[in-house]
């Protein structure tokens, strides 16, 4: 006999955010999004987090203490940290995929970006690693321009310095690499799930991201205040943070650039 003793008021038992795989989608033009769904990324991320949280703090444990020795190695290190930049990062955003088609999240996905597009990402983290020094040179260097000609010696650079001069610079830069940010935010998950052409990934990367301001402000804002939060009991809430913050530039990409075949 069939059971009609259903409660009408019960939740749906059927997944609403359902994996990749199981969604039927279409990569395409980046969508332009709701200014709340800058919120829903990060909310997105998290359910990702949630899956399996024990695999994410222990990767981003594991990429702190690689990030901690290479940087004491003289030259070399920083040399290292230029190359491999976004390589570890499109690590992550496979990984995050993984964990979206039902996938525990491992160790070993910090360093899939070796395998999967090893030459592009190296090239893209060369690009944006230099671009954003020479932005740091320019703005900077008019700070430190006395010392290089000896006028001043170091400790004496910020005497008698009016507060204008201080951190008109500063603000200059931090605008300046916003588009930068802007170009390479997407790049590595177009890199590595559509197979794109760096030049090509970062003008698709920065289409994205312009369409969306909005929802990246609020974004921002959301996760600012998250990791001031995070921060509080001696830091131990990056632990978490650190992780959603990487998985929901996978959930950003995804809402923005996927969508039902049938559209």
């Amino acid at each position: 006999m069939e059971n009609t003793n259903t409660n009408p008021y019960q939740a749906p038992e059927a997944e609403l955010d359902a994996p990749v795989e199981s969604q039927n989608l279409s990569f395409g033009e980046p969508q332009k999004k709701p200014a709340g769904r800058g919120a829903q990324w990060i909310k997105s991320a998290f359910q990702l987090f949630k899956q399996s949280p024990g695999g994410w703090i222990l990767t981003m444990i594991v990429g702190f203490i690689i990030m901690m020795v290479t940087n004491f190695i003289p030259v070399l290190g920083s040399l290292f940290t230029l190359l491999t930049t976004y390589i570890w990062t499109a690590g992550i955003l496979h990984g995050s995929r993984e964990v979206d088609r039902g996938n525990k999240f491992k160790v070993g996905f910090l360093f899939a970006g070796f395998k999967l597009a090893f030459g592009k990402l190296m090239g893209l983290s060369v690009i944006i690693g230099l671009i954003g020094f020479a932005i740091a040179i320019l703005c900077m260097g008019t700070l430190y321009i006395d010392v290089i000609t000896g006028e001043k010696t170091a400790d004496q650079l910020f005497v008698n310095q009016d507060a204008i001069s201080i951190i008109l610079p500063i603000l200059i830069m931090m605008a300046l690499y916003i588009p930068l940010m802007m170009f390479v935010w997407f790049a590595p998950a177009l890199i590595i799930f559509h197979d794109m052409p760096i030049f090509k990934a970062m003008k698709e990367s920065f289409n994205g991201c312009l369409k969306n301001i909005v929802p990246f402000l609020i974004y921002g804002i959301v996760a600012l205040l998250l990791m001031i939060v995070a921060m509080i009991p001696v830091g131990l809430g990056l632990l978490i943070m650190v992780p959603v913050l990487y998985a929901s530039m996978y959930t950003a990409y995804k809402d923005i650039y996927l969508r039902e075949a049938s559209e």
